[in-house]
């Protein structure tokens, strides 16, 4: 599925917030980790920051989970190995949740 969640009641976002990624890990146990963002979102590199935080390896989410630009300009995030798979990205104070799940 992908969709546009509408928060209208938040606040962009701004640099050194933190977006938590949750997952389950290969024995069952749910994983809480965190990606922290630069800027405030609003330009092409702030995005890249995210998605080359979100992918780097160093911050403990497994390499078969990408984040990527689609084509209309919204985030791809996505199990590379089983589409099924559920997990969910957490953004606080922003006005507008992109997502797939």
């Amino acid at each position: 599925t992908t969709g546009n969640v509408d928060v209208s009641s938040g606040t962009p976002f701004t640099g050194g917030e933190e977006f938590v990624f949750v997952f389950t890990d290969d024995n069952g146990v749910e994983q809480n980790k965190v990606v922290t963002i630069t800027g405030d979102g609003s330009t092409l590199e702030d995005y890249n920051h995210f998605v080359n935080g979100f992918n780097s390896t160093t911050n403990g989410i497994p390499a078969k989970y990408l984040a990527s630009k689609k084509s209309d300009g919204t985030l791809l995030i996505q199990n590379t190995i089983n589409s099924s798979d559920k997990f969910k990205l957490l953004l606080q104070g922003v006005n507008k949740i992109l997502y797939r799940s």
